[in-house]
């Protein structure tokens, strides 16, 4: 059951809140005026950070079991050894866990959703909701309409991903690197292995990917920089503009060189 009681809004914890995503999160929630009563920043040392919301500096609690007391919504991106401890936690307090880490997605018992993809996977929950990657996030909402307007029988995704993907401390390490190599020098990193200046893509292998959203036939590979992906349509279907099927998709924008289609 839920703590959700309050008709003015939610009491919302983002644990994680003193990292890149965490405060991304933050600013979200205020950017969309998610109706939030009361915000409860966590983080796993407080060390007297605050973080700014609606116009107030808001203090960073060290994260405690009890902390999800009373609570109605956690955001959680603080990494999967966090998420696996506090998230049980949370749920048995009657929190509702939105786990943005890797530890519970391939979790049976627990539902993958992508709001534009499968909202009805959101009753299922036992109070842990996981999401995919910020990839998959973006991916999915695009192949559900292929998929429902076409059919899909094989997709090949590569993700080329920005060095904010691995944290705030890796876009430092970056910066540190770039000041490095403009005054003459050897970049070094800090963070082994992100070596981003002198070696700016660095293709890898993915073990593991959340595919219970849709099932297709994948074939995936990333590699730290941007994204682009590529698809296959069912041979039985005619061809069509694929723009017009994926200007359907809530949240899509086209971008102009994607327009021209012809077929």
């Amino acid at each position: 059951m839920s703590n959700a009681s309050h008709p003015e809004g939610y009491v919302v914890a983002v644990l994680g809140a003193t990292g890149l995503v965490g405060q991304t999160m933050i600013s979200v929630l205020e950017e969309r005026n998610f109706p939030v009563l009361t915000l409860v920043p966590l983080a796993s040392t407080s060390g007297g950070r605050t973080v700014r919301f609606r116009g107030a500096d808001v203090p960073v609690q060290q994260v405690q079991p009890e902390s999800f007391s009373g609570v109605d919504i956690a955001i959680f991106s603080a990494g999967g050894a966090a998420s696996l401890t506090y998230a049980p936690e949370a749920a048995s307090r009657g929190c509702v866990v939105v786990d943005n880490s890797s530890a519970w997605r391939m979790d049976p018992k627990v539902p993958l959703v992508v709001s534009q993809v499968n909202p009805g996977a959101l009753t299922t929950h036992d109070g842990i909701i996981a999401n995919p990657n910020c990839s998959t996030m973006q991916l999915a909402p695009l192949l559900k309409a292929l998929s429902d307007a076409a059919g899909l029988e094989r997709v090949v995704v590569a993700t080329y991903q920005a060095v904010s993907g691995a944290g705030a401390k890796a876009v430092v390490d970056l910066d540190q690197q770039r000041a490095t190599v403009v005054s003459g020098g050897s970049a070094t990193s800090t963070i082994p292995p992100l070596m981003y200046s002198s070696q700016t893509v660095q293709p890898k292998r993915r073990r593991r990917s959340s595919t219970r959203v849709e099932r297709f036939s994948t074939c995936r590979s990333c590699a730290s920089l941007q994204r682009q992906f590529g698809f296959q349509l069912n041979e039985a279907t005619p061809r069509r503009c694929t723009s017009s099927y994926l200007g359907r998709s809530a949240q899509t924008r086209l971008v102009p060189p994607l327009l021209p289609c012809k077929g």
